[in-house]
């Protein structure tokens, strides 16, 4: 087993960047993280637990800042392609990297394309 003592805490030993460059450049406190699972790996053997697909994600962080992902939301209330399309975008039209009023319009068609193919008078 190792100690805290084993690892300098703020060098990532697999790619040498300090805690800083890691926030402060492109990498994320969680890709800092995830290099000092793997130096520990490397170095003591240790198997790191897998990381979730849920705690990535890629072109932007709005979903990952929700409180219930979307989709985890439109997978538990087993929605179709419609109805998940909607959640996805009205979780993210308020966000930096969501699209504002588009969004909300192309959830709107979506609704309309629902009402058209689920419920047609």
């Amino acid at each position: 087993m190792f100690s805290a003592s084993d690892i300098n805490p703020t060098i990532c030993e697999l790619c040498g960047k300090s805690y800083y460059d890691h926030i402060g450049t492109f990498c994320s406190l969680e890709e800092y993280e995830r290099h000092l699972r793997e130096t520990i790996t490397v170095k003591w053997g240790e198997k790191p637990q897998a990381e979730s697909a849920l705690n990535k994600q890629v072109g932007g962080n709005h979903y990952k800042e929700c409180k219930i992902q979307p989709i985890q939301l439109i997978e538990a209330n087993k929605l179709n392609f419609l109805e998940g399309c909607v959640v996805k975008r009205l979780c993210r039209h308020d966000k930096a990297t969501g699209k504002g009023r588009q969004d909300i319009e192309k959830s709107i068609h979506e609704l309309q394309l629902l009402l058209e193919l689920r419920y047609p008078e």
